[in-house]
């Protein structure tokens, strides 16, 4: 019974990486032919902004109801 339990999780595991693996060698990954402005253009919306945080541009929105960002007590 315990042995055939390890061979299922053993042979699970492997099939788990086995696909991870084909799936980095298909390229399976993000799209690195687009550039910014493209990704920028598809997915900008009125309420998106962006920050820089350690020389990474971040976007995100802000919607809602609540008290804006400047008022609010840190």
């Amino acid at each position: 019974m315990m042995k055939t339990t390890i061979r299922y999780f053993f042979s699970a595991g492997l099939f788990v990486l086995i696909a991870f693996a084909i799936s980095l060698m298909l390229g399976v990954r993000y799209p690195q032919d687009r550039t910014a402005e493209e990704i920028e253009s598809k997915y900008l919306l009125r309420s998106s902004s962006f920050i820089t945080i350690d020389g990474v541009k971040i976007h995100f929105t802000d919607e809602g109801n609540g008290p804006s960002s400047d008022s609010a007590a840190c």
